[in-house]
């Protein structure tokens, strides 16, 4: 298994790679798509992921710790899958039938029964919607459903087995891949590899654990 150190400067690579290019998307990506990524705060995904580091799941961490480590790893995981479906909005706004079969539309308003737009969706719904599109494979989808859970354990009042620190230290890893699966499967310019594309291209070459 990778240690956990490795694995966290592997995500910070890709993350930083990634926000280097989708914030700045303009005469790239569609109007809308670009306008959606400039305003998404990219910049803040390399330092999320490298707030990682302050847990270390190797050595000890207290029950606080280890729900604040649950929250980091499930405020990154949700902000990549956004990413995705901001980079492909266009595709996502056409899909009528699967967002408004998730109830993703507005209720009222001068916007009534139109759909969300994937700043405005739940992690639930979206987790739903790439499962339904069959956009990750399914273990990267597991991932995504565990985590998730776990995240929720930060809510008060609400009684959460929070797993043990491995557990954690084996999903950051699992998310390492998620993350160089959705880094390479968003769409570039001819002959362009964003920063972390070659150590994307490897993570996916390794065997699925």
């Amino acid at each position: 298994m990778h240690s956990y150190s490795a694995a966290v400067d592997d995500i910070v690579t890709i993350q930083t790679g990634l926000g280097k290019f989708w914030e700045n998307a303009h005469g790239w990506a569609p109007d809308g798509a670009a306008a959606m990524l400039a305003s998404a705060r990219l910049e803040l995904m390399p330092s999320l992921a490298a707030a990682l580091h302050k847990w270390t799941p190797e050595t000890t961490m207290t029950e606080g710790e280890l729900i604040l480590a649950w929250v980091n790893l499930g405020s990154l995981m949700e902000s990549s899958l956004r990413l995705f479906l901001a980079v492909y909005l266009n595709d996502f706004l056409a899909d009528h039938k699967t967002v408004k079969s998730l109830d993703a539309v507005h209720k009222k308003g001068e916007n009534k029964g139109t759909i969300h737009d994937p700043t405005e969706i739940s992690l639930e719904k979206m987790r739903q919607y790439f499962a339904k599109k069959d956009l990750l494979p399914p273990k990267d989808l597991s991932a995504v459903a565990f985590i998730q859970g776990q995240r929720n354990a930060i809510h008060s009042f609400s009684k959460k087995d929070i797993e043990s620190a491995t557990t954690f230290l084996v999903h950051v890893i699992r998310f390492r891949r998620l993350i160089a699966f959705i880094g390479l499967g968003l769409p570039y310019p001819d002959g362009f590899e964003f920063e972390g594309h070659w150590l994307a291209s490897k993570i996916l070459a390794e065997p699925v654990t």
